[in-house]
């Protein structure tokens, strides 16, 4: 192997790996609530569930999909 081919590569153990990936994973999660929260409609729609919720408007899951 080359030194120049040498320099593209990182060694770390795997521990190290995990942790970034879960670091990673984190951020995603974080980007993806960050651009609902930038969604004008989104929003719209969740506070208008929340508030739907907290009024009693709405029906249990299992009784919708029971058909009672």
């Amino acid at each position: 192997m080359t030194e120049a081919a040498d320099k593209d590569k990182v060694y770390m153990s795997r521990k190290a790996f995990e942790e970034i990936m879960e670091a990673k994973e984190h951020l995603d999660s974080l980007m993806e609530s960050v651009e609902l929260i930038n969604d004008k409609e989104f929003m719209e729609g969740y506070k208008k569930a929340k508030e739907d919720i907290k009024e009693g408007r709405f029906e249990e899951w299992d009784k919708i999909k029971s058909g009672d």
